[in-house]
């Protein structure tokens, strides 16, 4: 629309006629036109991707008919609150990625009962994963949500187990925020799942064997974490490359060239900086003088108790004891002889 100076579209009666709006592409500047939303209420589908907007604004009224809305790329700033989700209650398709909306989830989002696509990648949203926001709506808008992109984020926390009720979830984007905890087995459950990205992360623990009942698994990322452990290797997950597991030191095994015949203490904090991994395969110095004066430790205690409570061990004891201070001392008088002997020749 760059040659476009004028644009008059007067008298033509387009309130509440337009049912497809698609302006994308257009550097429009500005607040982003909540008066488009107001004056089209029986609007369905709405495209502004790719613009200059430079904040959310909020429509003053339901629309009930708008089902798909993307307005990703457009760098706006604000907050998705609380009246923006009231007010888009049939959403199927929400995409916003790729601008500077920042705070946390509302758990309003929940309300939102069809939403099929939630794309919020590339934001500054914090907090913890909207799924655990979503409990008070009983999780209804997850029933049928195929993609769920949070990438690119401020996302604290762990995964929540919780996320088992996305049965329907074929895209699962999570990489690029801070989440921590370990990766939940309740993943298994996602039998249609195609996809999951986890990099970037700071999760712990190991890779469940669980994960390979996933037999719909195209694509699994889990590089540039904390996890330790083998990694599981059966039925899709044999196909899976290197670059998965990439920035995992305490993983192991195919398809990495890292063996798994290095100790691992799976009981320690399991972060990078967990000092009981050793990879030359040898017990290290410390354990090794720990064992040895716990081992003498109980022979000194054990000794003695057996002694006192068996009479005839205790006796045999003694006597072997007295026959080696024998032979010692019939030793030593035999050498302080010689030696003797040795100084008086010279």
């Amino acid at each position: 629309m760059s040659s476009i100076r004028t644009l008059n579209l007067e008298d033509n009666e387009l309130t509440n006629s337009v049912v497809i709006l698609d302006l994308s592409l257009n550097d429009i500047p500005g607040r982003f036109p909540a008066w488009l939303l107001e004056n089209n209420t029986k609007l369905k589908m709405l495209f502004m991707a790719n613009n200059l907007f430079t904040t959310l604004e909020v429509p003053s009224m339901t629309l009930f008919y708008l089902w798909s809305m993307d307005i990703s790329n457009n760098s706006m700033r604000g907050e998705l609150t609380t009246e923006f989700c009231a007010n888009v209650p049939n959403l199927s398709h929400l995409i916003l990625s790729a601008n500077r909306l920042e705070g946390n989830i509302p758990s309003e989002l929940g309300s939102i009962k069809f939403l099929h696509i939630l794309d919020l990648s590339s934001n500054n949203f914090s907090g913890g994963l909207p799924i655990q926001r979503f409990d008070s709506y009983k999780g209804y808008s997850l029933l049928k949500m195929v993609g769920l992109l949070l990438s690119c984020n401020q996302f604290s926390g762990e995964i929540p187990p919780e996320i088992a009720i996305l049965q329907e979830m074929l895209v699962l984007n999570l990489s690029h925020n801070k989440l921590t905890g370990r990766i939940p087995m309740s993943l298994s459950s996602l039998t249609k799942i195609e996809s999951i990205d986890l990099s970037y992360n700071n999760l712990i623990g190991s890779i469940s064997e669980e994960l390979t009942q996933l037999n719909s698994l195209e694509v699994f990322n889990v590089s540039y974490n904390d996890l330790l452990g083998t990694i599981p290797n059966k039925y899709q997950f044999g196909a899976f490359d290197e670059s998965s597991y990439y920035g995992n030191h305490l993983l192991c095994g195919l398809p990495l060239s890292k063996k798994c015949s290095t100790i691992i203490n799976v009981n320690c904090s399991a972060t990078k900086s967990c000092p009981t991994a050793k990879e030359d395969g040898f017990i290290d110095e410390q354990t090794f003088y720990i064992s040895f004066g716990v081992s003498y430790t109980t022979i000194g205690l054990v000794i003695p108790v057996v002694l006192f409570i068996n009479p005839q061990w205790r006796q045999g004891w003694f006597h072997y004891v007295e026959l080696v201070i024998t032979t010692l001392m019939v030793g030593l008088g035999f050498f302080f002889l010689l030696f003797v002997i040795v100084i008086d020749q010279l």
